[in-house]
């Protein structure tokens, strides 16, 4: 068994793979507010690599929310008094969520639900999930995918969401259904993220790697099958009320059942293979993608407010060509990652993350 006192101390490998979540991230995001299309059709064969860099990006949000999930389960090697503690993070990261909403209005709206409420509304409620067995934890994860679609058709869920929509409060339900259904990141499905997080955390403490090894692999299966039933043409797949579960939509706004078992096995196979790595190597507090997933938070925050708003106003909106994107992205990683290895000397002194600790404990 692995001795528990290892986990009072922070865990590198999730900090890494927060880092490579932050990577992506921002990857995704530049590479779509930076660069100006061409007139001919934008494919995968025509631009390769932007369009590679765009699909990997969607690695980066159930990351967050999984490893957000699993940091939770591993909490109470670190802390005392956690509920209280828990509880008051969560409640924070909202209030940070709707603060994001006000300084991005080229974005969000003051109603939006974007990844940093789904995780703050999770981290919050965990004070009840933590203390729930897995089996239990199973079935509220399973009925939280299976009711998604359910909830989809009962509101008329639009099969694609844009940012008008999924930041507008004016319909029935308000606020509410934003963050329920309809918002970027809403409850249903992006919960069933949080609780594998939390079975994952505790799973590999109990050196159950097998057990998650499996549930990666049945996830990504299943995920595939409902594709393939859907994509074989059976005609139940195209009633009203069961097109949403089988439906196979790469995006997820709004996200179904195939695509989100598929990310939740990708994103628990990706937890196994850092986790073991770093059993063999260990990763430096000081490395570079460490130090980007230990501000994961506040470069969530610079690097929207500087390129998606201020861009507009500082002529970054869709100006460049395909080469000069990518020269930027990588060079705003490479100096970022930088700069956070610097931070770390300070103990990353007044990131929003050093602010939360300040704060909430």
């Amino acid at each position: 068994m692995i001795d528990k006192n290892s986990f009072r101390e922070r865990i590198n490998s999730i900090d890494f793979l927060r880092g490579i979540a932050v990577i992506l991230m921002i990857e995704q995001h530049l590479g779509f507010w930076l660069w100006k299309r061409p007139g001919k059709a934008v494919t995968f064969s025509n631009f390769p690599v932007l369009i590679g860099f765009n699909a990997m990006g969607g690695y980066a949000a159930p990351a967050f929310v999984t490893l957000a999930g699993m940091g939770t389960a591993l909490f109470i090697y670190r802390h005392s008094n956690i509920d209280r503690i828990l509880f008051f993070r969560g409640s924070i990261l909202i209030s940070f969520g709707y603060l994001l909403n006000f300084l991005v209005p080229s974005w969000f709206s003051p109603g939006s639900w974007y990844v940093l409420h789904m995780i703050g509304f999770a981290i919050a409620l965990s004070p009840v999930l933590r203390k729930l067995p897995d089996p239990i934890l199973l079935i509220i994860l399973c009925a939280v995918i299976i009711s998604t679609p359910a909830i989809q058709n009962v509101l008329d869920t639009p099969f694609y969401l844009d940012n008008f929509y999924m930041g507008d409060y004016g319909r029935p339900g308000g606020i509410l259904r934003l963050a329920a259904a309809e918002g970027q990141f809403p409850v249903f499905p992006w919960l069933s993220f949080f609780i594998a997080g939390i079975l994952t955390g505790r799973w590999l403490v109990t050196e159950k790697t097998k057990k998650i090894m499996l549930s990666a692999s049945l996830l990504i299966f299943l995920g595939i099958l409902l594709s393939v039933i859907y994509l074989s043409g059976f005609a139940f797949t195209r009633t009203a009320m069961l097109q949403r579960a089988f439906r196979i939509y790469l995006g997820f706004y709004p996200a179904n059942p195939p695509i989100i078992l598929m990310l939740m096995g990708l994103v628990l196979f990706t937890i196994i293979i850092i986790t073991q790595i770093e059993q063999r190597l260990t990763f430096s507090s000081s490395n570079p993608i460490v130090c980007l997933g230990r501000t994961s938070l506040t470069l969530l925050f610079l690097h929207v407010i500087i390129f998606r708003e201020l861009g507009q106003y500082i002529h970054l909106w869709k100006a460049f060509s395909t080469e000069i994107t990518l020269l930027i992205i990588f060079g705003v990683i490479i100096v970022t990652a930088q700069l956070t290895v610097l931070w770390r000397k300070t103990d990353f002194f007044l990131s929003m993350e050093w602010i939360l600790r300040k704060i909430a404990g």
